[in-house]
């Protein structure tokens, strides 16, 4: 933060933006309470560096928020800006669709493959590449056109940082198992997989999440109990045939979504934070970060407004109400 102020660059009000996205886009990893680029970030930005320098410049990202003020205060017009960023923006655009190096076609390494870069026929090099699961490199004769020459050899690039309690394996006890990266995230398999396939759940930072557990409670849609789980987005209750019986218990607020008029629950990303959506999601798509709560707005009049914990500098947290139309704010009474 500190640097981005000294380069000019953002407002206050947008870092927390700048940091959600490049954490949700696996750019950085916060290790030990500091942000540690992942080789993805790496690599995009090598990339971005390669097709569009000038954009990616301090002085240039500054520059345009002062041309931004000027506008403000009537100095440049909306038009003569936009007209002097996005002529050297098209062709920078259109060169880097040409010249720009593929992840998904795959980026030479210049290293041998471990598998068959070493026969006399048609060794084999390696590609990163980029896929579902994230970075990875693959070999050059994947796609071969004779089947003697192909090689399926590939290796993931990105290394979680393993936690240190491993987990035991719970159908052969051993330990300690090793933490893998898969398509919904992170878990834990046996190290003597294939011959034992048991995997245990992880949370994004890797940490084993407990196994389920029964509430009491029956589903009423099959008959069969309702346990606690852990999901890719948190802790989440449902039936124990769930994804079979996809019925999910929801907490329900008391409050009216105020696009839909549905109901409101909360829910939560896939970094634990927690926000309120609309029950009839992908139909409804609000969505609100502070709790909804039945208070009417005295300034505008508004049926709704947002529960919010203030944490002011050198003094105790405070609770608050903050309107979501006008931005009126409240003490909780």
């Amino acid at each position: 933060m500190k640097e981005l102020e000294e380069d000019g660059i953002g407002r206050p009000s947008t870092y927390a933006s700048i940091i959600s996205t490049i954490l949700d886009r696996d750019y950085v990893k916060k290790h030990e309470g500091r942000f540690k680029p992942t080789d993805l970030g790496m690599t995009v930005t090598d990339l971005l560096l390669q097709g569009f320098h000038d954009l990616l410049n301090p002085k240039y990202t500054s520059g345009m928020e002062a041309n931004l003020d000027r506008i403000e205060e009537g100095k440049l017009t909306f038009k003569k800006a936009m007209t002097d960023f996005y002529g050297p923006f098209e062709q920078s655009l259109a060169a880097a669709g040409t010249d720009m190096q593929n992840l998904k076609i795959g980026v030479p390494t210049g290293e041998k493959c471990p598998k068959c870069g070493d026969r006399k026929k048609h060794p084999g090099t390696l590609l990163k590449r980029i896929g579902r699961n994230g970075l990875f490199v693959g070999c050059t004769n994947y796609s071969a056109e004779k089947e003697a020459d192909k090689c399926d050899y590939t290796a993931d690039l990105e290394k979680m940082e393993e936690p240190g309690d491993a987990p035991e394996c719970p159908l052969c006890g051993t330990t300690p198992m090793n933490l893998r990266k898969g398509q919904w995230g992170p878990f834990w398999a046996c190290p003597n997989y294939p011959k034992c396939k048991g995997i245990v759940k992880a949370d994004p930072k890797g940490i084993p999440v407990p196994p389920d557990e029964p509430t009491g409670e029956i589903c009423p849609n099959c008959g069969k109990g309702f346990v606690k789980r852990q999901g890719r987005y948190g802790e989440f209750v449902c039936c124990i045939d769930y994804p079979t019986c996809k019925t999910v218990k929801k907490e329900i607020l008391g409050v009216p979504c105020p696009k839909c008029g549905g109901g409101l629950s909360p829910r939560k990303t896939r970094f634990g934070k927690v926000f309120y959506g609309c029950t009839n999601y992908p139909k409804c798509d609000f969505t609100a970060w502070d709790k909804p709560v039945p208070v009417t707005c005295p300034a505008c009049k508004n049926p709704i407004m947002g529960e919010k914990t203030k944490k002011p500098r050198g003094k105790d947290p405070i609770q608050v109400l903050i309107c979501p139309k006008c931005g009126h704010e409240e003490p909780m009474g």
